[in-house]
Formats: C-alpha cells, structure tokens, sequence
C-alpha cells in the first residue's frame, strides 16, 4: 500500500498498518478523496461549487463526488461547514447519493472511525435536521443503531447525549415526520436501556435527562408508532417506571388507554409484535450473531459467542445489550430457515442465559422477563416461531444445567400472579396457549419436559398447577397428529459423548411397552451416523450434532412419524446383518425372529446366549489358528474363515444393541425397584442384557479369551447406548458377592475404549442423574466405595454429583460417610478439586461443601488453595472455609493445631481493604485460647525470620533471589495484615485480638524492628500499627508492676493480727480491682494514625 494511501487511510478509521486488512469501504473513500484532491480543499467556495456541477453529471459520477466530499468532511473539521455546502451542491437527487454513503459510514466503519470523526458525522446530522434534508430519518435510525454496538461506554453516551439534544431542539421535525418511522421505535428502545444504565445522580444526569425528554415526548406526541413496538413498549415502560414522567405515562396507559388510541386497553398492545427486530442491534453484532446462530459449526458455537460476550458484554450497558439481544434472538425467524438454524437459536439463548456474571440477579431476573414475555402476552395471532425458542433452550438447560431450568420455570409460574395482578388470569390462559401452540408445532412432547424428575418437586408441582390447562389437554388424549412446520425442529431428546457419537439402543418392535422415545432416538442417531459419511448434507443432522445434549429419554412424537422411523431402523438392522459373516448372519437372523416371536425375557435371554457362544466358538478357532505353525496354517483355511475380527465383532455387537434395546423405559419411573430387595432386582435384570453383563462377571480371570470378548462388546455397544456402562454398574452393584472381582470389569470397559476411568464414570453419571435419579442416587456411595481412587481424585466426578444430587440424598450420603462406608476426599486431591468448584453453580458448590463438612476435612488441606481464593469471587468457598476453620476450632488437636504454614498462606494473600478473608481466618485462629498463644508465637517467630531474612519489601525480598523464583511472603504484606487487623478487631469484648500483640514473642519481634534501621521505613508506613503495640506493651507493664506491688504489700503485712490480716486482705483485694491512682491509655484506632491519651482516675 501507498504510504501517502495509508496515511490518507489512518486519518479515517483506525487499522494497524502492519497486522490489519484495511476496510474495503474506507478504501473507497480514501481512492474517491484523491479525485478531488488540490480542488475542494484549495479552491475558493464559488470555485469549488463551479468545479463539483461540472464533474458530476451523472448518478455514478456523483456518488463517487458526495464519497470524496464525506471523506474529507470526516477528517478536516476546521472546513466542516465548506464541505457539508459542497454536498449541498451536489444534492440535487434529494441527498440520496450523500445519504447512501452515510450509511455505508454507519453500517461498515462506525466501529473503527477515529472518535473524532464519529463527532463530526454527528455535526453532519444536526446541520442536516435543520436542513430538513429528506429522508434523513432514516439514517439516524442507523445512527442510533450503533450506540448497540461495540464502541467504548463514554463515547456511547455521547453520542447519544447529541442524538437526544437534536432531538429535542427540534420537536417540529419530529413531529412533522411520516407515520410509522422506525427511527422513533429505535430511539424509544435504545434510550430506554441507555436511561437504566446511567445511575440517577450520577455526573451524567444532563444525559439521562436529554434522552428522558425525548422518549417522553415522542411516546406523548407520536403514540401510534410508539404502539407499533406492541409488548416490547410494555417493556420498556416497566423498566422506566420509577422515573415519574414515565410513571404517569403508566397511569393514562392503564387508565385512559384511548389517550394513545388502544381501544381495547393495553390487551391490544399483546396482539402486536415488534416488527423493528432486525434493527434493534448495531449492524455489526447483528451480523455476527447470525453467522453464529446460521453459519457455525455447533462445536465452534462456544468459542464464538466467547468472543461476543467479550466484545459487546463488557461495558455497564452489557445487561441491557444482553436482553436486547436475547430479543432479537427470539423474533430472529424466516420462513425459509432449515432445521438446524431453529435449534441454533436455542442454543445461543442458552449461552446468553449462562454467562450472566454471578452475583448479577437484577440482570438475571430482566432477562428472564424478557425471555417469558411473549409467553405472558402470548395470542394466537402471534407466530409460534416467536416463543418456540424458550423452549428449546429449556430442553437445552434441563440438560446440562437442571438447576438454571427450574429457575426459569419457577420465574414465570410466579409471574402470572406477580406481574400484574389484575390480569392473572389472562396470563396464565396466554402461557397455556404459548404451550399448547409449541406443543403442536413440536407434534407433542412437552408433558415429558416439564415433569422430568430433574426439576425440583415443588417446581414441578407449581409448574402443574400454572399449566393445568395444558396439562388437561395432552395427558388424557394421544398427541395431536397435526403437521407441523416443515422446518419445526424435531424435539427429540440426544446426548453425544465428546469423542464419538453414541446412538442409543431401541426397544424390540414387539414389546407392548417398548420405549418409543429411546426407539426414535437410536433410529435417528444411527441415520445421523450414516449422514456423517455423506458429508451432513440433511438439515436435521445438522441438528443432531449440536454441542450441548437434549433431555436423554426423549419425546413422543406422532405415529405417524413414529412408523417411519420403525421402518428406517428396520432398513438399518438388514444394512447390518448383510455385512455378517453367513454364520453369524444366520445366528443374528435366529436372534431377530425371537425377538418378533416372543415377549417371553427368559427365551430372548436364551438367543442371547446361544449368539454369545457362536462368538465364543470363533474366538477359540482363531487362537487355535494362532498356534499353528505356519505351513498349517496355511493348509487349515478353514481356520481363518471360522475366525472373528474386530470388524465382525462391531457389527455383532451394534446388531444385538439394535435388536435388544434398552432396559431403560421412559414410561417407567426408575430401573430401580421400590422397595429393593432380591426378588425385585431378579426382576430388574430380567432383560437379556444383563445376561452379557453376566457372562462378563461370572468369567473368571483365568479365562482371558472370554473375558476380552465380553469387554470388547460391551465397549463397542457402548459406542451406541450410553446406558449400557451405568446399567453394568448397576448389574454389579447389585450383586454384592461379585462386587469386589467385577468392578475390575468396569475398568477394563474404559480401558477397552481408550478413555480414563474418570472420563467415563462421568459421562455414566451423568447420563444416569438425566434418566434415573433414584438409581444415580443408587449408584453414587458404590461408585466411591469401589472406585474411591478414580472419583476421589475426579473434580468432574464431584461435580456431576453435587450437581444433581437433591437434599434426600445429601442425607442419605452423609448417612454413609458417618457410617464409615464411604470416604469422598483425598488429601492430595482436595485442593484441585476445590479450585475446580470455584466454577460451579452456587447450588452445586453448596452441595460440595455439605459433603466436605460432612466428612470433617481438616483446613490444612487446603493451605495451598488459601492465597489464591479471592473473597469477592469466590464466595461460596470462602464462607465455607470460614466455617470449616470455626468448627475445627472448637476442637483442636494436637496435630491439627494451625501451623506456620497455615499463617503463611494466609499472610500471603494480598492486603487489601475490601478483603477481611485474612482478617477473619486469624481471628477464628485465636478465640480459643489453647491456639491463641501458638499463633501468636508464629506470628513473632514469622517477622524475627523475615528480619533476619531481609525479606522486608513486597516485591523485593533479597537482592540475589531470582526472577523467576517464586515471591516470597515479605514482612511489609504481614505488617499490612496485622493493621487492617488491629483496625477490625481490637477494643472487641472477647478481647481475643490484643492477646497477639501482648504476647512475649510478639513484641520481641516489634521491639526488634524499632531497633533496626532498614525497617524504618516500614516503621513510617505502619506508624499506627506500631502505636497499638507500643500502647499494648505498657499496659502489659503497668499489670505485671501492680501484681507484683499488691504481692509486696501481701508478705509485709504478714506478722499483724488476725484481724488486720483479714482486712488488709480485703483492701488488697479492692485494690486489685480498683486501683486509686493509675493511667489508662485509651487506644484511638483509625485510617491514616493513633494516638494514646492519659487519663488520672
């Protein structure tokens, strides 16, 4: 590039010549300045007015002037008014050429425009209002548009604070615009959001109060095209509501709705949607989020919306631009859009609901607003498509985060009642409609979401009662059998696995109460694999292979589809079998009759065996073959035919899964019997594939060739129903006798997979709390009796746990550790795990922390975790250390007694006022006095070495330590500590805290430091923490002095009477406690110094 172009160019937009692509529309106007360059900008005003008529004779010539001109309108601001003349010459088409390029300004470059050429575009709009140039209105709707975007809070405001100021010196113009002009729906909506934003009494109420003036005015003035944002001005209005001007808008609206031409009151504005979506965003974040939602891949979904979070999340106006696009997600619809743009949606919902900051619950609770309004206000006449997306992102949260599901449940079961009571009733019959609506348009399905056992029982019971209506409905009567969209996405429940894709079993076609659910699952993820080798050419694989996983057991759809699907898996069971070997094709077609034949489990258990030991047979032939020498090997063909490979053993094993199905029933409410006792497990274990599991655990470790096959085919069926391994866990489990051999077999499924033990145990937990809570209750004390090394150690392990286990089976663990049955921690894994729950769900951690209680972990477990745990952030486990070192406290042992190591950690977090963590850790340290003198000779010990040390400095320490080494705890960090402490916790009744400063090591170690020179300037920085040990010091003196007086008097008086014995006893005693003369020094404790102050009693 020309270094004058780029020079040209960076006076325009900001770009890093060297990293960055220039913009390909700030080229073009640097190319069209140069046309005009050495005339406009040198050229008298009538002179340049002549030059520009006469170069501009047609439309294309005159874009390529009005671009010139804007760019040097742009960047010359000292000429602004000269320029925007000369496009004022040109404009003889109505400005549409100059109005054209503004857009492009708008659209493509706002974000990368230097800040002052932003202020000069903005000039140009208020010189083009007073012009009354046409159309102009349309551009500023543009404008406005790009406050939603990524450019800096400060910058934001001001160019809002100049959009309003327009505005409102211009009140004729705005009312003297056409009817229906978008531009006023944005300035409503963007003002309304920016308004929250900037705090009331802030440096910038001049701003709040501009963009207050004109919403009030447009919504008085202009009410017909207000009305046109439908349920979206009740939004707004309900966020503004506590500025009067707003409020009293709310008052006519309610009581007077004709005033704004709603003859049906605000039940009209429910009916209307707001049709300004795609302009509600800055163009750039719209653009990006659809290429997320329509272009992405959905296992780069993730890191894409990272970086949408960062970009536009970021500023103080991050809440409300998250709830401006959770809207723009939900009206983001067309006709033509395939399947898997429609889930995309739910996706990207679920994201924008996810990553809200913790801590964050009035952003929390307006997005659920927002997310459930369309719900509340829902009427027929709205399009399904509009509230289909919640739902799709409930499935999605039951999912992977039951707890966020259940909260949005929760949020609007109690707003039908809460919001606007007056209307309870009509919208509770709106969210019944909403619900029936999806449900048609997913032909069914949503009884089984809304009562899934993953949500709390007293959600669920609230969740009937606000749904009773559509409850009514679809729980007495099959599913509608109504078409649906012909892009409605499928809500058909799957879970992928991170390495490979797993299709669930399905039922035998036979069974009356076959899983239909788990049936259309497995046919469709085995169509799902096939389309994989076909390049994913079919919408709805697209769907399929999402990244975050759907409710495991499915729902019912029509049955009409349903008999479709049974014909494709059919199709793909004959595509298998015709790649077996003849005699395991035969065995396999043997197998299949049964199955059709006969409901009897005992004689399908028994096809399942004979197939068992046809492999059996084939695997002895190749290890027979194996022996042979290699000339007879060659003459035994026979032998290699009768061999089984690994390919033959997938099919086998992919057939049988197809052929069986699954144990697991979604008509059923757990596996699990109630109550459990042998006979009713016999009964659990009647489906024949237990009887593989069986053959696995009755196989002894002798038997090697049997047992690998086992393995292998459990692992390779695993691949396609990720039951299989939980459901072994089970079998085991329940079979106390083989429970110490058999686990052994769980271990070698994992290893037979390539995955880690942990890895796997995961996924089977996970999958179980999805499908069966009673049995994931089951099976979790079990999982860390016998794989106590595994889960122990596994932070995923703990948090799939703690993430679905309810109060009844915290109990019930408890109940096991008490007992002794289960030990949950190890010491040399704690700490990770607890750095890993620093992530998780308030709910989840909560959980944890009742089970590291429960087991009674002693703080020092944690001793490497305490510099790095931050109060604000993390304050779940900090509270919970805090209780943890309060409860051992009142116990201490010897060997848990706190330790100079414990005080290390401690001291070396860093000082801060906002941050008492350290504070309140010592101070639990010292109530008891048993430890109280321990820890104060640690605290005197810790300085005397860092004195010695020359470790004075934070940062410093000594002159040859390395760089590289790690930062050594100085004294200034624990002197700064024992300030803050001496400020928080001294003159308390307990007088637990001076005890530390009376201490003889302690004030050793402060008596050394008056002394030594090189911590004088420590002594200057913590004069008042040197002030309270002084102070503390003498009153220690002037005690011991009056004990030892009182001792004096005491031996001297010994020879008198008895009388004068006793009395002089009694004056000594009063003396003790009230002394007749003596200074008290009352100790001033503050900020910045101390004082000491004499008083004579």
């Amino acid at each position: 590039m020309d270094v004058g172009f780029a020079r040209r160019l960076g006076r325009l937009v900001v770009y890093r010549e060297r990293y960055d692509q220039p913009p390909e529309s700030a080229c073009t106007f640097v190319t069209n300045s140069l046309l005009l360059e050495g005339k406009v900008n040198t050229l008298s005003e009538k002179e340049t007015a002549d030059f520009l008529i006469s170069i501009t004779p047609d439309k294309d010539r005159r874009d390529q002037v009005a671009n010139g001109l804007l760019f040097y309108l742009l960047t010359d601001g000292v000429n602004f008014n000269k320029y925007f003349r000369c496009l004022s010459v040109i404009a003889n088409d109505q400005w549409y050429a100059t109005l054209c390029n503004v857009n492009m300004i708008l659209i493509e470059l706002w974000p990368k425009l230097h800040e002052s050429c932003r202020e000069l575009m903005l000039q140009f709009f208020r010189e083009a209002v007073k012009l009354n140039v046409p159309k102009i209105e349309n551009v500023i709707m543009n404008l406005v548009r790009s406050i939603n975007g990524s450019v800096e809070w400060n910058h934001k405001l001001r160019h809002a604070h100049m959009i309003a100021s327009i505005l409102n010196d211009h009140e004729q113009w705005v009312m003297g615009l056409k009817p229906g002009t978008f531009m006023l729906l944005n300035v409503v909506s963007t003002f309304g959001h920016l308004i929250i934003d900037i705090p009331a009494g802030s440096p910038l109420e001049n701003v709040r109060m501009a963009m207050v003036q004109s919403v009030v005015f447009i919504i008085r003035n202009r009410s017909a095209d207000v009305c046109m944002l439908g349920r979206d001005l009740l939004l707004i209005l309900m966020r503004l509501a506590k500025i009067p001007q707003i409020n009293a808008i709310w008052v006519d609206l309610i009581t007077n709705p004709s005033k704004f031409g709603l003859n049906d009151g605000i039940e009209e504005l429910f009916r209307s949607n707001a049709n300004f979506y795609g302009v509600r965003l800055s163009a750039e974040m719209a653009k990006k989020l659809e290429f997320i939602i329509c272009q992405c891949k959905p296992n780069a979904q993730d890191k894409h919306f990272e970086w949408f979070s960062n970009t536009f999340f970021r500023g103080p106006d991050g809440p409300s631009l998250r709830a401006e696009t959770i809207r723009y997600v939900l009206y983001f619809f067309k006709p033509d859009m395939p399947a898997h743009v429609l889930e995309a949606r739910g996706h990207f919902l679920y994201y924008l609901l996810t990553s809200i900051p913790p801590n964050s619950d009035v952003e929390q609770q307006w997005c659920k607003t927002v997310i459930w309004f369309d719900w509340l206000t829902y009427d027929p006449h709205t399009t399904v498509q509009f509230v289909e997306p919640v739902m799709s992102m409930l499935r999605i949260a039951l999912a992977n985060l039951p707890s966020k599901a259940t909260a949005l449940l929760e949020y609007v079961c109690k707003s039908v009642a809460l919001i606007f009571p007056p209307k309870t009733e009509l919208f509770k019959k709106s969210v019944n409609d909403a619900m029936q609506a999806v449900h048609e348009y997913y032909q069914g399905g949503l009884v089984g979401i809304l009562d899934n056992p993953r949500i709390e029982r007293s959600v669920r019971e609230l969740v009937r009662e606000t749904f009773s209506e559509y409850f009514a409905r679809n729980t007495t009567a099959p599913p509608t059998s109504t078409q649906s969209s012909p892009s409605a996405p499928q809500l058909i429940a799957q879970q992928q696995p991170p390495s490979r894709p797993q299709p669930s079993s399905s039922a035998p076609p036979a069974a009356p109460n076959s899983n239909h659910a788990a049936t259309n699952k497995d046919r469709l993820r085995l169509k799902d694999k096939e389309k994989n080798k076909e390049n994913e050419r079919d919408d709805k694989e697209q769907v399929k292979h999402s990244k975050t996983p759907s409710p495991p057991n499915g729902t019912l759809i029509s049955s009409k589809v349903d008999e479709a699907k049974k014909k494709e898996r059919e199709k793909e069971i004959d595509e298998l079998v015709e790649q077996l070997r003849d005699d395991f094709r035969t065995t396999m077609m043997s197998l299949r009759e049964t199955f059709r034949e006969t409901e009897d489990d005992s004689e399908r258990g028994e096809a399942v065996q004979r197939l068992l030991q046809k492999l059996l047979e084939n695997v002895d032939c190749f290890l027979k073959f194996r022996q042979l020498s290699s000339e007879t090997a060659l003459k035994n063909v026979d032998f290699q035919e009768d061999s089984i490979d690994d390919e033959q053993l997938e099919l086998v094993a992919h057939s049988v899964q197809l052929v069986m199905g699954s144990p697991v029933d979604s008509n059923r409410r757990s596996i699990l019997p109630d109550p459990v006792t042998e006979d009713a497990l016999a009964d659990s274990f009647a489906h024949p594939l237990f009887i593989i599991f069986r053959n696995l655990c009755y196989t002894p470790d002798t038997d090697a060739t049997t047992r690998s096959l086992m393995v292998n085919m459990i692992a390779t069926m695993r691949d396609y129903d990720n039951t299989v391994t939980y459901l072994m866990l089970f079998f085991i489990k329940a079979n106390d006798g083989l429970s110490s051999e058999c686990i052994s077999c769980y271990r070698d499924v994992a290893r037979a997979r390539d995955e880690e033990i942990e890895t796997l145990l995961t996924a089977d937990l996970q999958q179980c709390a999805v499908d069966d809570d009673r049995l994931f209750a089951f099976l979790v004390p079990y999982v860390f009796q016998k794989l106590d090394v595994e889960a122990g150690a596994s932070a995923s392990v703990f948090n799939v746990v703690c993430s679905h286990i309810d109060a009844r089976q915290i109990m019930q663990l408890i109940g096991e550790i008490v007992r002794e049955n289960v030990t949950l921690f190890r010491k040399d894994s704690f700490a990770q795990i607890v750095a890993a729950s620093l992530d998780w769900p308030t709910t989840t951690q909560w959980a944890f922390w009742h089970l590291v209680h429960a087991e009674g972990i002693p703080g020092e477990w944690l001793i490497q975790l305490l510099p790095k745990l931050k109060s604000s952030q993390h304050a779940e486990a900090a509270a919970n250390v805090l209780l943890m070192l309060k409860r051992a406290g009142k116990g201490w042992r010897s060997d848990r007694d706190p330790n100079m190591n414990m005080l290390r950690a401690l001291f070396s977090r860093t000082p801060s006022a906002d941050d008492t963590f350290t504070i309140d850790c010592i101070k639990i340290l010292i109530e008891d006095p048993s430890t109280c003198k321990r820890v104060s000779d640690n605290v005197g010990n810790l300085l005397k070495k860092q004195m010695a040390a020359g470790d004075l400095h934070m940062g410093g320490g000594t002159k040859g330590s390395s760089k590289k080494s790690p930062q050594k705890l100085s004294m200034e960090q624990v002197l700064a500590h024992l300030e803050q402490f001496t400020q928080l916790c001294l003159m308390k009744e307990k007088k637990s805290a001076e005890q530390i400063f009376s201490n003889a090591t302690v004030l050793e170690a402060f008596s050394e430091a008056e002394k030594n020179d090189k911590v004088a300037p420590l002594r200057s920085k913590f004069a008042q923490l040197f002030a309270v040990v002084n102070i503390l010091r003498d009153e220690s003196r002037d005690k011991e002095q009056s004990s030892r007086t009182l001792r004096g008097n005491r031996g001297s008086s010994a020879s008198t009477s008895v009388s004068k014995v006793s009395r002089h006893k009694d004056e000594d005693k009063d003396d003790d406690h009230v002394p007749k003369k003596k200074v008290r020094r009352v100790i001033t404790v503050g900020s910045s110094s101390s004082s000491s102050s004499e008083d004579s009693e």
